[in-house]
């Protein structure tokens, strides 16, 4: 399992907010870069320069991480390697 930061959006306040969420890695099935969906309105915490990945797979919903792809692949497959190993 690997840690992200999803990015949602509150719905008591309407509006986004950072949580994290534990991923399987082996469920992923789709990394792209996506643009922040939320206009001007940033969580605390989070810059405008940062990036986000859009993931898509056997997660039960595809969701939106902070990260690049890049980043994101290698953590990924980091992982996959040190639990094949063993």
């Amino acid at each position: 399992m690997i840690k992200l930061v999803e990015l949602i959006i509150c719905p008591e306040r309407q509006k986004p907010m950072l949580r994290e969420v534990y991923v399987n890695p082996s469920d992923v099935t789709s990394i792209r870069t996506t643009e922040y969906p939320y206009g001007t309105s940033y969580p605390d915490g989070l810059t405008p320069q940062a990036e986000f990945s859009f993931l898509e797979g056997r997660m039960g919903r595809p969701m939106t991480v902070v990260g690049s792809p890049t980043l994101l692949s290698h953590r990924i497959t980091t992982n996959q390697r040190r639990l094949l190993k063993g």
